[in-house]
């Protein structure tokens, strides 16, 4: 029997090449790629592990702080403590620290927006026409924002230079109507209702001239500034700075803004961040002050301690646009005060350089001079949180809300321009002195040491939780169109308190000065735990960390998440066009994906047994067609081997050798090239996996091999013999119609062999298709986040080396079995020929055959395929759909282009030969 194995081996040693190709093939595929699967577990593993933990591990907030759409998409949002002010009581957060294996429990509380303002020079000189006598300049305070797309201008205020001497009023009240002058005289207004007392210009023939100018509306309506221009080209301001000329037109502008302020616990945050180490200047907070110190400044105001950003990663800039207006205000010509103010021409103009509006208000000082940082006791803004409209495809679309200067009350000034852009959050405005019992303007912050965000105790970018105290959410433009109008920058906020997103506080005090300051008995608005003992991602870690979870929400009955294992993921987010210019905007903003390691972990698992177990069945179906494809070459033979005497059982042994030769020697020469193939894609097969193809090869082609042997050695030898095969009627038309009614006559007369070719392709394209929907399924499974992409960027290069191995098999498959066809049906075709049909007929009808298995077999696969996909995804979507639709038409077009090769062949079969054989 082995003299007979090796003779029939190298009497057909096309078709044991054929074998000994197909079984190196997907033996090393099968090696290589499980090899592969392997490396990407511990390479995925090694990920989750390197990028599971961001700053806290558990967020508590208020009870019913989870937002409806949190819930359903299992994202923590940014910024979500910019719309939550208290909810969560001292003693709770006590109660948090005592809980067992908690490390650090760190509260967080807001006070809200501080309206601010501070005077801030910027140089008109080069506007002045110092030939002139008079001349008035309008100048506008311009704010810029988001990136410059955001311009918004105040109403203008109006400077008046004159060489004339003028005479001003005293700042003392007027008695009686009448107001006192800086020559000692006394004088009615003679100013229209509204217009406080003016200056008065002294022409050169002694008349004084009253300028009623005034800018603004009502209660806010503004006088003019006057400036004196002497002949040394000094320019003399109000009493102000008496005596102190200046070479420059530089008049003080009012520059008014907000800034946020929260509160913290200095040694927990110490603990978490390393905030103590952060310090740039001054000292850190001391957590045992409640309240502040009474200093001098200004008059007597009770001073808060505060830390400060030296980062307040705010995008805003202010800068000032004057203008030369012609016009001559000395005429006495009340009626056109609103025309100079607002609409007379302008003969020059001038735009200062900007400056951005925090170094404008000086509120980040470093010099060691005690700064008056506000007061905190007048009115404090509020912002609520954002409400969104979300789009069938699941963008974000904010709601509109009305404008944070509409909840401005104050009598006196104007809220800052931007508040009065379009508002997403709607801000209520108190007065948080009523609580404390202080004066309205008696406390302030005294900024004892700055802070730079970036000393922070390192964070992961592939795993942070929303840290907002320190750093403002990220928010990127999501098409081309929108990176354009950005600058390829971020969009970061300004200090509207009705904006989209939220600036990280400007000044950090103690928690306990936060109590005293506003008398809230729940002043928390989240803590964030830090669990002990937390070594890697694994099931002791992650049961820990649930554990305490569920002790402090059973304790406090706060709302409890947990962080661990999280990771920033990707929203798109439609911002609406401003009030001042700014276009809508899709953007892409990073929220907080929930439990993404454990996702991760899971997918790569499931992923790993699904692709095993894919190639091997794809393996073994490729080596059924082949092993079969050779028995049937042989069915003569057998047959006269049975006459002779051979027993089934021998028959068997024998086809079954065959078979495990070649797929012993195929897997030897495997476990060869798989180790230097592994390290082509980046795999560490090694050789004690690489010796595992000589078995798994030899049992493959065995297994593959005893199916088509056993059928063969039933058959009965004598019909075997006599069988020809070559009942054809030829009574068709060879024209198209003809042609292709014979090929599906074929195709029907012989359906075994016809299954067998459409089972072959059905096994590459369901392969095809179900693995495809594996990728997507683990890329939609660990994607949609930052982590998750990390990954499936690393892992994505065996499953496209899966796809190609599977289709190859398939297609060979095909090709094998067009070829046989061919051979035992070579009689056939000369016969056709012989009766008058043409080469192009016959070679139509051999690719019709083709095509039709195409059909058949890629609509079965596809259709098995998508099946599978559907239950290995959980879902059959359209996409699933379209790509099952796809890969249908491309297994016919396979199809037709295998049956191009046998085709070929046709024109080497001898036609007289074929004939007399038969």
């Amino acid at each position: 029997m082995r003299r007979i194995i090796w003779a029939q081996l190298r009497r057909r040693a096309g078709r044991a090449l054929a074998m000994f190709f197909a079984i190196v093939t997907a033996t090393i595929g099968f090696v290589v790629l499980t090899g592969n699967t392997r490396t990407s577990q511990l390479t995925v593993a090694g990920e989750v592990n390197a990028h599971f933990r961001g700053s806290y591990d558990i967020l508590v907030r208020p009870t019913g702080s989870r937002s409806a759409l949190e819930a359903d998409r299992g994202l923590l949002r940014p910024n979500f403590l910019s719309s939550r002010y208290g909810g969560i009581t001292l003693d709770q957060w006590r109660g948090i620290t005592k809980v067992r294996d908690v490390e650090v429990a760190a509260p967080i509380g807001n006070l809200g927006y501080s309206p601010f303002f501070a005077g801030r020079r910027f140089d008109l000189t080069a506007l002045v026409d110092r030939s002139a006598t008079r001349q008035l300049i309008r100048q506008r305070r311009v704010w810029s924002a988001d990136r410059g797309l955001t311009v918004a201008a105040e109403s203008p205020d109006l400077v008046y230079v004159t060489k004339r001497p003028v005479i001003r009023p005293l700042d003392e009240d007027p008695v009686d109507g009448t107001q006192k002058y800086a020559d000692g005289r006394t004088r009615r207004n003679p100013c229209p209702d509204g217009i406080p007392p003016p200056v008065l210009e002294v022409r050169e023939d002694g008349d004084e001239v009253p300028l009623c100018l005034a800018s603004g509306e009502g209660t806010r309506r503004r006088p003019a500034l006057v400036v004196e221009l002497d002949a040394d080209g000094l320019f003399h301001y109000p009493s102000s700075t008496p005596g102190q000329p200046s070479p420059r037109l530089d008049p003080l502008a009012l520059v008014m803004m907000s800034y946020s302020v929260a509160a913290i616990d200095p040694d927990s945050e110490a603990k978490l961040v390393g905030l103590d180490s952060a310090m740039t200047f001054g000292r850190y907070l001391e957590p045992d002050r409640a309240g502040g110190e009474r200093r001098r400044f200004d008059g007597p105001v009770n001073l808060v301690p505060a830390i400060g950003t030296a980062s307040p990663q705010i995008d805003e800039k202010v800068f000032v646009r004057a203008e030369r207006v012609i016009a001559d205000p000395s005429t006495g010509d009340l009626g056109r005060l609103a025309e100079l103010a607002n609409t007379a021409p302008a003969e020059a103009r001038l735009d200062t350089a900007p400056v951005d509006s925090v170094d404008a208000q000086q509120s980040a000082r470093t010099d060691g001079t005690l700064y008056f940082a506000g007061g905190l006791l007048s009115r404090i803004g509020r912002s609520g949180a954002v409400e969104y409209q979300v789009d069938p495809d699941g963008t974000l679309r904010p709601e509109l809300r009305r404008p944070a200067g509409a909840a401005w009350t104050e009598p006196v000034g104007a809220p800052p321009q931007l508040w009065n852009d379009t508002a997403l959050r709607e801000t209520t405005m108190i007065r948080s002195g009523d609580r404390a019992g202080a004066n309205q303007m008696g406390v302030g912050l005294d900024p004892i040491g700055f802070f730079d965000p970036a000393r922070l105790t390192q964070r992961d970018p592939l795993a942070e939780t929303p840290m907002e105290t320190y750093d403002a959410n990220v928010l990127r433009g999501a098409r081309e169109v929108d990176r354009e109008l950005l600058g390829d920058q971020p969009l970061s906020p300004n200090s509207n308190p009705g904006g989209y997103h939220s600036p990280p506080p400007a000044f950090l005090v103690s928690l306990n000065s936060l109590a005293a300051l506003t008398g809230e008995t729940a002043p928390i608005s989240a803590v964030r735990v830090r669990v002990a003992g937390i070594d890697g991602f694994n099931s002791v870690s992650r049961e820990r960390v649930r554990r305490v979870a569920d002790d402090i929400s059973r304790a406090t009955g706060l709302d409890v998440e947990v962080t661990l294992g999280a990771s920033p993921s990707a929203q798109t987010v439609v911002l609406p066009a401003g009030q001042y210019g700014r276009p809508e905007l899709r953007l892409s903003e990073d929220w907080t994906r929930k439990g993404v390691s454990a996702t991760i972990a899971q997918a790569v698992d499931r992923k790993s047994v699904v692709l095993f177990g894919l190639i091997l069945v794809v393996c073994v179906l490729f080596l059924v067609n082949a092993v079969s494809a050779a028995v049937r070459e042989r069915h003569r033979e057998l047959a006269l081997l049975s006459c002779l005497g051979w027993s089934r059982a021998r028959l068997v042994a024998l086809l079954a050798g065959e078979t495990m030769l070649l797929g012993v020697l195929a897997g030897a020469v495997s476990s060869v090239l798989a180790v230097p193939l592994g390290l082509r894609i980046g795999t560490d097969v090694g050789w004690e996996r690489a010796l595992w193809a000589v078995p798994v090869a030899g049992a493959v082609a065995l297994v593959a091999g005893l199916v088509p042997a056993w059928r063969a050695s039933a058959a009965a030898p004598l019909n075997v013999v006599r069988r020809s095969g070559r009942n054809v009627t030829v009574k068709l038309g060879h024209g198209r119609a003809g042609v292709l009614r014979l090929a599906i006559a074929n195709l029907l007369r012989v359906p075994g062999r016809t299954a067998l070719g459409c089972v072959a392709l059905a096994a590459g394209v369901a392969g095809l298709t179900l693995l495809m929907a594996i990728v997507w399924t683990f890329q939609g499974a660990v994607s949609g986040s930052i982590l998750g992409e990390a990954i499936s960027l690393r892992v994505r290069g065996a499953d496209v080396l899966a796809v190609v191995l599977t289709v190859l098999l398939g297609l060979m498959s095909v090709v094998d079995v067009l070829y046989l066809n061919i051979r035992e049906r070579a009689g056939e075709l000369a016969i056709l020929r012989a009766s008058g049909w043409s080469r192009s007929s016959v070679r139509r009808l051999v690719g019709y055959e083709g095509v039709g298995i195409g059909v058949l077999g890629a609509l079965a696969g596809a259709a098995t395929g998508c099946v599978a996909a559907a239950w290995f995804a959980g879902v059959l979507d359209v996409r699933l759909l379209w790509t099952t639709a796809a890969v249908a038409l491309a297994g016919v077009a396979l199809a037709g282009l295998a049956a191009l090769v046998p085709v070929m062949l046709l024109d080497r079969l001898p036609l007289a030969g074929q004939l007399s054989a038969d």
